[in-house]
């Protein structure tokens, strides 16, 4: 569901890169783990060497305690790395499309939001589950633009899928929504890498540095 608008993003050859997944809303661990990657100061500033980049391959949203900090967290990240030399790619996941399907009335994606996580999203809105319970998609989604004006447009712009070298760099979506943004082949990547810290919390991924390293 990444906006058509929104092209894929090609990460420069000589990058290094620095990715991670499924940070659903732990802004403070993302934090701790950026910032021991040399990415970031521990929190709004971008502090990482010229010519590096980071890719989130999405699911920042949904089920952990502050979606809407992680969010603007990224964004700001992503709008300073330019002016070092560097690179921050948003990329969207299966939560970010649940959001954005589901608060934009299609039922069934509705239903799957709120079953897997919205409301930990909304709770980060500053809705509470009274605000939610009985309410239609669209009543949810003004109240969110209400509180968290930025948000919904700020999951628009986050992109399909980066490339970086031989390297293709998505969310796992299996055979469902969002397959069919992906491009026909891509080589399996092999170079060296190392792991900044401990996975996120309820995740198996961590923030990962891949180097040139064949």
């Amino acid at each position: 569901m990444a906006a058509p608008d929104v092209p894929p993003i090609q990460v420069p050859d000589d990058f290094t890169v620095w990715a991670g997944s499924d940070l659903h809303g732990q802004l403070r661990a993302v934090d701790r783990l950026l910032a021991r990657a040399g990415l970031t100061d521990g929190a709004d500033r971008w502090t990482a060497p010229a010519r590096t980049a980071l890719v989130i391959t999405g699911d920042l949203v949904d089920r952990g305690p502050d979606s809407v900090g992680l969010v603007r967290r990224l964004a700001s990240l992503r709008a300073q790395a330019p002016r070092a030399g560097g690179m921050v790619a948003i990329l969207e996941g299966n939560h970010e499309a649940q959001v954005l399907g589901g608060l934009g009335g299609e039922p069934e994606i509705f239903r799957a939001l709120m079953t897997f996580g919205g409301g930990a999203t909304l709770l980060a809105a500053g809705m509470h589950p009274a605000d939610w319970a009985g309410r239609s998609s669209g009543e949810i989604a003004a109240r969110v633009a209400e509180l968290v004006p930025d948000l919904i447009p700020t999951l628009w712009t986050f992109a399909p899928y980066a490339r970086w070298r031989d390297v293709l760099l998505v969310h796992d979506y299996g055979s469902g929504a969002g397959s069919s943004t992906l491009p026909t082949s891509s080589r399996t990547p092999t170079p060296g890498s190392r792991t900044a810290g401990p996975g996120s919390p309820g995740s198996s991924s961590a923030i990962r540095q891949w180097t040139g390293r064949r």
